[in-house]
C-alpha cells in the first residue's frame, strides 16, 4: 500500500483528494433538492385543496343559513 501511494503523481493525488470530497457533496446535494421536491409538491396540493375547500365553505354556510 505504501508503494502504492509513493507511485501516484501531485496531479492524481489532488484528483483523488478533490473526488473523496466531490462524492459526498454530491450526494447530500441529491438529497436537500429531493426534499425541496417534496415541500412544493407538498405546497401545491396544499393550495389545490384551499381551492376546494373555499366552495364547499360557502355551501355549507348558504345551508346553514336557509
Amino acid at each position: 500500500m505504501e508503494s502504492r501511494r509513493h507511485q501516484l503523481t501531485i496531479a492524481q493525488k489532488i484528483s483523488l483528494i478533490a473526488t473523496s470530497f466531490a462524492l459526498p457533496i454530491a450526494v447530500l446535494a441529491f438529497f436537500v433538492t429531493s426534499a425541496i421536491d417534496v415541500h412544493i409538491d407538498f405546497g401545491s396540493k396544499e393550495i389545490q385543496g384551499n381551492a376546494y375547500q373555499r366552495p364547499c365553505e360557502s355551501l355549507m354556510r348558504s345551508l346553514q343559513s336557509h
